[in-house]
Order: C-alpha cells, then structure tokens, then sequence
C-alpha cells in the first residue's frame, strides 16, 4: 500500500521570505518580505502581541542590495540597514527574492520613462504642426479679408510675410514634409491682382488642409494615443472651419450659421475621442459675435485666441517653449 507524502511544514513554505536576524539599535527580531515591502519586526514587540513595524522599506525605495556573508546591507532613501543572521543560507534566499523583485521594479520604472518619453516626443510634434499650421492658416485669411471692399494692401502684404515665415518653421516640423509654394501668391500682391490674390491664397490653404490629411492616412495601425495626427486633422479641418466664418462674416455669407453647426461638430467630435473639454457654448458665442460685428479685427482675433485656449491641453508641447500662439 503506497504512503501518502506528508505535508511540508507550513514554515518551511515561508522560510525563503522570513528570516530571524539582528539589527544594530533594535535588537533580535524578523525579517520578512511579502507585497514588495520589507519588514523588520523586533523580537520584543512581537513578545507583547504588538503590531509595530519597527523598520519597514517598500521595494519602490530600495536603492542596493548587498549580502556580505552572514550580514544583509539594504540601502533605501540614502539610509543603510544592516541586518545579520545565524544561517546565511536562508540570508541568501530573501536577499535574492528582494534583488529579483528591485530589478523588477528599476525595470517597470525604465520602460514607463520610455513610454512618457515617447509620449510627450509625439505630443511636441504635432503641437508644432498645429501652432505653425493655425498660423500660416491665419495669414492667409488675413490676405483674403484684405480683399473685401478696398483693398488693404498692408493686410495682405504683411499676411505673405507672416504665412512665409511660419511655413519655413513648418518645414522642420517632423510630421511630414510640406513644401507650400507661394512665388504665385507674392507675385499676384506684387502686381495688385485681387481676383488672382484670391485664388493662390485658397491654393496655398488646400496643400496645407492635403498635408494634414496625408498625415493622418499614413498611420496603418489606429493611433491610441493623445494627440495623434487624427486628432490634427480635425483640429485643422475645425481652424480652418472657424476663418472661414470670420471670412463670410466680412461679405455677409448666409452659410454662417451653418458653417458654425459644422464647427460645432467638429469639436464635439474631437472632445470625445480625446477627453479635451471644450466649452462648446463660448465658442458658439463666439461665432455669434463674428456675425454681428461682420467679422471686425479684434472679433476674429477673439475668437481665434478662443479657439486655442479650448485645445490648450491638447496642444501644449511638455518638452519644449511654443512659440505663441
């Protein structure tokens, strides 16, 4: 008739993890190390049926590990604690648990620095996009609300300035390469040619609304993180959504109001697959303002600086200084 095994020991299950050692200045007592802490509990307080804890260091803070022999050195928050045991052997296997579970952690720790890091690499990148685009996006509107009634010619000679400027700082973006040409533009202001000024100007904004969409086609794989190029599509397609209104409130376009339901939906859209909180009812106050004050310089600027601070989160690079928008 077969012998059933006997049971091990409870304690022989629990011997790798605790320990009976001593400690200069608290004495004899346990060592132990279970849920990534360990605990040293002195003999004395264990005698009363206290609970005290008289060291305890969680793995998080444990900055060495060194057996020496009958001795244990456990650097943790620049504090040394030595502790010494009768049988090294048993030193030995708790020493290499707490090693095992601080390499874990160092570890854990690297690969969430290098995920941080990519994260906020990828959040500068296309903050850059957007602050440079909505500029350049900026200039041109300016250039075609120029054309309204007279001409200001210093509007539209100071917009290409500016448009030409921001696309340089665009170019070293590193989201794409957009390459916006706008020799056909300075020369139609150079001639004082509105008709053709108008017609290079929306031109330049469709190459810049195709590099956006470009960008965002090319990622393969569904993009997870905030904020990714999707999301910079539509907060392109929405700026430029927002000039255009600036623009119709200038010429009186009945389209407004429906061109601000287009708005509207754009930022709803790009609220919910971000978590961005926007104010929906201020921008839709805004657009309101466009139409009554037919689209008047400090309206649109208003507005404008309106429309950034509701994607402040989402745009605000981590790393670096933007430039202002």
């Amino acid at each position: 008739m077969l012998k059933r095994k006997k049971k091990q020991p409870a304690e022989t299950a629990a011997a790798e993890t605790t320990v009976k050692v001593s400690v200069k200045n608290f004495g004899n007592g346990t060592l132990e190390f279970a849920d990534n802490t360990i605990k040293f509990q002195s003999a004395k307080a264990r005698f009363k049926k206290q609970k005290e804890t008289t060291i305890k260091i969680p793995i998080t803070d444990v900055e060495t590990v060194k057996q020496d022999g009958k001795e244990l050195s456990i650097t943790w928050n620049s504090i040394t604690d030595t502790f010494t045991a009768e049988k090294p052997e048993l030193l030995t296997a708790i020493s290499e648990k707490i090693t095992a579970a601080v390499n874990e952690q160092k570890k854990t720790s690297q690969d969430k620095e290098t995920l941080e890091e990519k994260a906020k690499q990828k959040r500068d990148e296309v903050s850059g996009l957007l602050i440079y685009s909505a500029k350049i996006v900026d200039a041109l509107f300016d250039i075609l609300r120029s054309l309204q009634g007279r001409v200001d010619w210093n509007l539209a000679e100071s917009g290409l300035n500016r448009a030409k400027e921001n696309a340089v700082a665009l170019a070293d973006q590193k989201l794409g390469t957009t390459n916006l040409n706008f020799k056909k533009l300075s020369a139609a202001i150079g001639t004082r040619v509105p008709e053709q000024m108008a017609q290079e100007a929306y031109s330049v904004l469709k190459a810049l609304q195709e590099h956006f969409n470009a960008i965002a086609s090319g990622n393969e794989q569904p993009e997870q993180a905030h904020p990714s190029t999707q999301d910079a599509k539509t907060v392109m397609q929405a700026y430029l959504v927002l000039n255009d209104i600036a623009l119709g409130a200038v010429v009186g376009d009945e389209e407004i109001a429906k061109e601000g339901k287009e708005l509207a939906k754009l930022l709803d859209s790009l609220s919910k697959e971000t978590n961005v909180k926007i104010d929906s009812a201020a921008v839709k106050a805004a657009v309101n303002k466009l139409g009554m004050t037919k689209g008047n310089e400090k309206a649109v600027e208003e507005a404008r600086a309106l429309f950034m601070r509701q994607l402040k989160e989402l745009t605000a690079p981590q790393t670096q200084n933007p430039p202002a928008l």
